[in-house]
């Protein structure tokens, strides 16, 4: 038998102490803080602990996991991995019937991948690199048939990244959704300080940490979970903003606004403007895989005949120009049947500055014309998709006036396209106005210069 010694520090120690004792364990903090060693090893231990069971660890990129494990081991366990470790598979194969499983998962449909299998362990390094949804779908493979064993859920991470307003909220504010119990999660601090190894052998890393921009310091260095603070619409409230869908009335004024995708998802809504202006969101498509044309088609099945649209609003990328047909994305759209049913289409406006400040306006709650406070924008709760994403953006980490495009923004962006259309901009104080002639200012202009052809000026 190979000769496995695994050394953990105190502070992994006491990680995988509360990985013993609770089903779900997030280990979280500064970069540096000895996270990735944890998660590997721990994975390891308890594989050896379990004969039989099986263990999945998860790295965003195919890169990251190479270099963040699979080589680390090469490394602390050279012997066993020469021996057990299948490079084609990238599964470690233990002499005691366990195995771990070495993946990656960089886009969230990919989690989808993993429905129906079964995992006594599942550790996923840099949690908050991920969705929410990632994490549920996940859990479901989290699961044993062998008696005695309990099914265990860890991960590292650090503050920022796309699933940090969940993470904190799950994992540091704890607070948590109607089916999620309590007494389920745990959280273990765990800061570059806390990594004697690191600090003995790289002291400066953390010169290197210091030496961070502000809000990078704070996040990487100090695991300050509110310098990546909150949401990116902090307006955002269910009780608001979610209703039960109810019969409109046939005289509001409708639009439909979208942003397409194919390999992502198009998100495309439907709506209504009642008769004091608020914008009621009260239909969705949400589907990936579509062509234009097929698009198209799908927004003229999805209306029905006696609705009618005043127009549509898209994401320009559907004007530009295919180099092979030389149509538009926004022909084959009109093609569809938008042509047919007279549902004029328009390129939306894309500064994103102005474009979410104008989101947040409509989502501010003031005054409504009844005295109670109201938002400019409902959703009905159909609406699923808009619902959950858009709740979950949150700032970019360095252009932090725009949100971070890494995450789920499509139904964001294309609610942001219908709401800009429905205000006038503020002219530019700048910029030269261009005044447009009168027909008498034309035709006097048109007439001097006639008269100065046949030199009678």
């Amino acid at each position: 038998m190979t000769e496995v010694k695994i050394t953990l520090q105190p502070k992994q120690k006491e990680f995988r102490k509360a990985v013993e004792n609770n089903p779900v364990v997030f280990y979280g903090g500064s970069k540096g803080g000895g996270k990735s060693h944890a998660l590997r090893n721990i994975l390891l231990i308890r594989r050896f602990e379990h004969p039989g069971t099986k263990g999945l660890l998860v790295r965003r990129t195919y890169d990251e996991l190479i270099a963040n494990h699979i080589d680390m081991l090469y490394r602390e366990q050279p012997e066993l991995m020469n021996k057990y470790y299948s490079k084609g598979d990238k599964t470690l194969y233990l002499p005691n019937k366990s195995i771990i499983r070495f993946r990656h998962l960089q886009h969230p449909k990919d989690v989808y991948n993993y429905q129906g299998q079964e995992y006594e362990d599942i550790a996923i390094d840099e949690l908050t690199q991920h969705t929410k949804e990632v994490f549920n779908i996940l859990r479901t493979s989290n699961r044993t048939t062998i008696k005695d064993v309990k099914p265990k859920f860890f991960a590292g991470g650090n503050p920022g990244g796309i699933g940090h307003a969940w993470c904190k909220k799950l994992f540091i504010n704890r607070e948590f959704e109607f089916n999620e119990k309590p007494e389920d999660y745990s959280f273990v601090s765990a800061k570059v300080y806390d990594n004697k190894a690191l600090m003995d052998n790289d002291p400066a890393y953390l010169e290197r940490l210091r030496a961070l921009p502000e809000v990078l310091r704070k996040a990487y260095l100090d695991g300050d979970w509110d310098i990546f603070e909150g949401q990116f619409f902090a307006e955002w409230n269910i009780e608001c903003h979610i209703i039960n869908p109810y019969k409109l009335d046939i005289k509001f004024k409708r639009f439909i606004c979208g942003d397409y995708g194919y390999s992502k998802p198009s998100a495309i809504y439907w709506c209504a403007i009642d008769f004091h202006g608020k914008v009621i969101v009260y239909r969705e498509l949400y589907e990936k895989g579509l062509t234009y044309e097929q698009l198209g088609r799908r927004i003229v099945e999805m209306t029905p005949n006696e609705e009618k649209i005043d127009y549509a609003v898209f994401d320009p990328s559907l004007w530009g120009t295919d180099s092979a047909t030389g149509l538009t994305g926004e022909m084959l759209v009109r093609r569809g049947g938008l042509t047919d049913r007279n549902i004029s289409l328009f390129k939306a406006d894309n500064e994103r500055d102005y474009g979410w400040g104008v989101m947040r306006d409509f989502l501010k709650l003031k005054k409504g014309p009844y005295g109670k406070d109201e938002s400019g924008i409902v959703f009905f709760k159909t609406c699923f998709n808009a619902i959950r994403t858009i709740p979950e953006q949150i700032f970019d980490a360095v252009k932090v006036e725009d949100l971070d495009t890494e995450g789920e923004d499509h139904s964001a962006d294309s609610i942001r396209y219908g709401l800009v259309s429905r205000v006038i901009r503020p002219s530019d104080p700048n910029k030269e106005v261009k005044k447009e002639e009168s027909k008498e200012e034309k035709w006097f202009k048109e007439r001097m210069k006639k008269l100065k052809r046949i030199g009678l000026k």
